[in-house]
């Protein structure tokens, strides 16, 4: 993967573009890039907010086009870029998007010439961003985010699992929980942690109804605590996916 530039602030606008591509037509012939090191690349590309996304969260795909001519690449404002996205190594890439490169004021107040997707996580799925180039300048040519990497952005989804503790009666503790979307009928481990230097063991493996719920009685500790968490397995474009931690404390 090529070296990715900083963001950096924009140093040159939609005119000046222009200006260096009729300058770059005007050099010698010998001293013009070849054909296969345009001067223009889509050097960056990343995502911003949680790369592991729970189903539903809302997650951005950022990045820079990048005027690569001489020492300094500079950041270019008004270029139409387009995000493509597949779920699997052999699948094709398809179209999910398409903006503009403008100045944007980050949250913590810089402003920087970038592109912007927002997207909603759906199920994992690798990312990338194609740039055709100016169509004000041959000079200035297409090219793809990462150098066209297979997998320049990889964004994994996990299903949403909220659990909570039951206590039925006195002596009963319940651990309910359940897994969405399409986690019908199918396994939920339940692990448990007795210490804190204690590694995680299996407790339990409930088979969750057509809607994707379970329930799990508990047992409770003599002394200290323990610690109960749910897991499920990596299926259907989702990622392998954990719930949060529950504790019961044992009685005084």
């Amino acid at each position: 993967m090529s070296s990715r530039p900083r963001l950096s602030a924009p140093v040159l606008r939609r005119a000046s573009v222009v200006v260096l591509a009729l300058v770059a037509s005007l050099l010698p012939a010998m001293a013009q890039p070849a054909a296969a090191e345009p001067l223009f690349a889509s050097a960056t590309t990343s995502y911003t907010s949680n790369p592991d996304p729970l189903a539903g969260q809302r997650f951005k795909i950022v990045g820079q086009v990048f005027l690569l001519f001489g020492d300094t690449p500079a950041p270019l404002p008004n270029q139409v870029v387009t995000l493509e996205r597949r779920t699997t190594s052999t699948d094709p890439w398809t179209t999910v998007g398409q903006t503009t490169t403008m100045e944007t004021t980050l949250p913590n107040g810089e402003k920087h010439v970038m592109y912007v997707f927002n997207r909603v996580a759906d199920r994992t799925a690798s990312y990338r961003v194609r740039y055709s180039g100016n169509a004000d300048s041959d000079a200035i040519a297409g090219s793809l985010s990462d150098d066209g990497t297979a997998d320049p952005v990889r964004v994994r989804v996990h299903r949403r699992m909220p659990i909570r503790l039951a206590q039925p009666k006195p002596s009963r503790i319940d651990l309910v929980g359940s897994v969405a979307p399409r986690y019908g009928h199918q396994r939920v481990v339940v692990l448990r942690k007795t210490c804190k230097a204690c590694r995680w063991v299996r407790f339990a493996a409930p088979l969750t109804d057509a809607r994707g719920r379970y329930r799990v009685r508990l047992s409770s500790p003599r002394t200290g605590s323990h610690l109960f968490v749910a897991r499920a397995a990596a299926s259907k474009g989702f990622a392998l996916s954990y719930s949060q931690r529950a504790r019961i404390r044992a009685a005084r």
